[in-house]
């Protein structure tokens, strides 16, 4: 992306291997500027090169802190990936000499701001909002600045944007540094200190990181006298153009009108005990007649639930546990899909053929004229008429999913959403068929440079359909996949559908959604073990300890598979253990509810979990409404209705990282929740010990429901060690295993 932006305002630009660099293509008499855009880490192997062209008046952009983090590369199954070795500073002026770290400013206090006389200025990228008006994004920690301690006094710089702390400048995490030095003469500098701009919920602030790099190759360049000036002002001014091209209108607010809704997910019609069920287990089944059959189950089971997929073990102990209930009677085995197909052919018209990559804008559509998404030698074998061929039509995903926003969207569900990868396992797709569910991916950054990626414009189109959607309804799948992973991620995605009033239920392993839906489960529920009253008077000599798993269980997929291993396991019940549980497993799956109410033990106890409905960030939610706290009241009603029917009397809710700003300066979010929801008997505010966790301040009492009570508050005090992926794994296997 960085290179292509550079070439459309007119500097020739290309991209240099990381091997090839290390080896000498660092060549100063050819390249005149190394942007380095990988932040903090960097090849150990290819600083030595890094540092002669810096030498020999090469100049240098580079983002983040830069220089601090060297890695290497290791190879694991055919595969290369790079190992991050911890903090080791190579910007001195010993070294590569870009400068080194003067300072942290926390981002609760920093504010930026305009440096008088500055070598260049920034356009704001999204109308009515100013460069300075940017900040840390929650969890990122704060403002690193260019230190000048170590630098020789022949060595000038300049700030291009600085940065206060309570109103005290402190530095700037953008500057000019101009080598005079004998070391590093005729280089030209710039620290992109791009922290700041790093939230990929905001298209805006991307766009603004890739003008800085645009602006500061330019000044780089002119400044070196590596382009003249009279083409340096043509370039300023297409840089001007590009940036006119890209500035984002001004985001508006939305009004909520609505009212609660009796239930957040959809169901099929019930399930009819007399109805004859088709089994079909897929394991043998490649993944392109599973997604086939994937969308011809959600047909059939949309008029009536008769179609059932088995991808694991778990699948068949549940479909055993509804008919020891009497939910399910006659059952059918078809090992063979083409039989499968032959059987309901009259529930589908057609085939739907895209490529791979277009396997969501497929099945959307086959959704809604009654197709199957499948390849064109399943459509030949199947004897299935071709209603739509969409191969060859888009250059990028973003395209497709404006295509089908603008064909498919008056025709889709607006209670609900899916963001799925393309290449993600069908598992979830029967019920997004059945239910015409709009299902979309928003890459991420490191996606940008894969063909057809635009993380840009994939969130703006993902913010419409935010916007579209009815608010304190859910958004199915996930925001990542794979390893190393794709997407704009867990954490970003869910607090972007967290500001349009969107809860994340993770649905993406969710096996025959169409199917348990339907089965008429009990209305509520309710844990017949569980104490009602305390059973031991409180003894202050005394230290209690309170375990909980809070993390996961929240997702409903959980307890179709794992969840169900742990329920089996000889050794629960034997330590008293609370576990967290989604709200919306009673919608998708009332039977499966059912079953592990039924099994409880005395010393086992289910929290709601997480946030109330699903997963949202609460600070976050429904930020993007004027009348934020009339949609909270009713997304509090709607929550008090789910716990009442579930019988949950222990919330656990989100409200950030574990080194953002916490619910200790955000009690009023947190005293709201107790006022509206009777019946609580504890709040759960973490997962896992937050940063500003003490024990002195760790349990406190706030105001319950209507004012007569109070409701404890129990901030953890214990954390996991964070997941890793694979890539730096890898040497920890030991540990990972312990």
């Amino acid at each position: 992306v960085v290179v292509e932006t550079l070439k459309a305002v007119g500097i020739n630009a290309q991209l240099a291997d990381v091997h090839a660099v290390a080896g000498g293509a660092l060549k100063p008499a050819d390249v005149k500027c190394l942007v380095w855009v990988y932040g903090n880490t960097f090849p150990r192997e290819a600083a030595g090169a890094i540092e002669e062209f810096h030498r020999h008046g090469g100049c240098i952009v580079a983002t983040g802190v830069p220089f601090t983090h060297p890695c290497t590369p290791v190879e694991r199954g055919g595969r290369v990936f790079w190992r991050d070795e911890g903090h080791e500073d190579f910007g001195g002026h010993d070294r590569i000499g870009i400068g080194r770290v003067g300072g942290f400013v926390p981002g609760h206090s920093a504010r930026l701001a305009p440096v008088p006389g500055a070598p260049f200025e920034l356009t704001p990228m999204r109308y009515g909002m100013p460069v300075q008006s940017y900040s840390v994004p929650a969890g990122v920690g704060g403002f690193f600045f260019l230190g000048t301690a170590d630098l020789p006094r022949e060595d000038q710089v300049s700030g291009v944007i600085g940065v206060e702390d309570g109103g005290r400048p402190l530095g700037f995490p953008v500057a000019i540094l101009r080598h005079g030095c004998e070391r590093f003469r005729g280089a030209v500098d710039v620290w992109a200190g791009t922290q700041w701009l790093c939230d990929p919920r905001d298209p805006a602030e991307v766009l603004l990181a890739r003008q800085l790099i645009l602006r500061s190759v330019v000044y780089a360049l002119e400044a070196s006298a590596s382009l003249a000036p009279q083409e340096a002002r043509a370039v300023r001014a297409r840089v001007a153009d590009w940036c006119r091209r890209h500035v984002l209108p001004q985001r508006r607010l939305l009004k909520y009108s609505g009212k609660p809704r009796p239930r957040l997910l959809p169901a099929s019609p019930t399930l009819s005990p007399n109805a004859s069920v088709t089994v079909h287990p897929v394991t043998a089944d490649p993944q392109d007649v599973r997604t086939a059959l994937a969308c011809l189950q959600g047909h059939v089971n949309r008029r009536e639930p008769r179609l059932y997929l088995e991808y694991t073990e778990h699948d068949a102990k549940w479909l055993a546990w509804y008919r020891e209930r009497g939910y399910v009677g006659q059952i059918e085995r078809i090992e063979n899909a083409d039989e499968d197909v032959a059987r309901f052919r009259t529930e589908v018209a057609g085939a739907v053929i895209s490529e791979e990559r277009f396997v969501n804008i497929a099945t959307m559509l086959a959704s809604v004229v009654g197709g199957i998404a499948c390849t064109p030698e399943l459509a030949a074998r199947w004897s299935l008429p071709v209603i739509a061929d969409l191969r060859g039509r888009w250059r990028t995903d973003a395209q497709a999913y404006r295509w089908a926003f603008d064909r498919l969207w008056p025709q889709m569900s607006h209670q609900v959403l899916c963001c799925g990868h393309p290449r993600r396992s069908p598992q979830q797709t029967d019920y997004l068929v059945a239910h015409r569910i709009f299902t979309f991916f928003v890459s991420g950054a490191t996606d940008a440079a894969d063909e057809g990626k635009d993380p840009v414009e994939e969130t703006l189109l993902a913010e419409k359909l935010l916007a579209a959607t009815e608010p304190n309804s859910a958004v199915l799948g996930w925001w990542g996949w794979g390893d190393p992973p794709e997407g704009i991620g867990e954490y970003w995605g869910m607090t972007l559908a967290s500001r349009y009033a969107k809860v994340t239920i993770g649905t993406e392993f969710m096996t025959n959604m169409s199917f348990h839906s339907a089965v008429p489960g009990p209305k509520r529920l309710r844990q017949e073990l569980l104490p009602r009253e305390p059973r031991l008077p409180l003894d202050r000599t005394k230290v209690y300890v309170a375990a909980a798993v809070l993390d996961s269980g929240n997702d409903p997929w959980y307890w179709l598979r794992p969840q169900r291993d742990v329920w089996e396991a000889p050794g629960r019940g034997q330590t008293p253990l609370g576990w967290i549980i989604g709200p919306a497993l009673h919608d998708l799956a009332p039977g499966i509810a059912e079953w592990y109410y039924r099994h409880l033990t005395p010393r086992d106890e289910l929290i709601c979990a997480l946030s109330g409905l699903g997963y949202m960030n609460i600070p976050d939610y429904a930020t993007a409404f004027t009348n934020r706290d009339a949609l909270l009241r009713d997304y509090l009603a709607m929550t008090r209705q789910y716990m009442e029917r579930l019988d949950l009397r222990t919330l656990q809710t989100y409200h950030g990282s574990w080194g953002e700003p916490s619910d200790y300066e955000r009690k009023g979010d947190l005293a709201l929740f107790a006022r509206c929801l009777p019946g609580l008997v504890a709040r759960l505010p973490d997962v896992g010990r937050h940063n500003a966790t003490t024990y002195d301040i760790a349990n406190y009492l706030l105001p319950g429901y209507g004012g007569r009570s109070r409701v404890p508050v129990f901030h953890c005090l214990t954390r996991w060690i964070p997941w890793y992926y694979t890539t730096d794994l890898l040497d920890r296997q030991d540990d990972a295993e312990i």
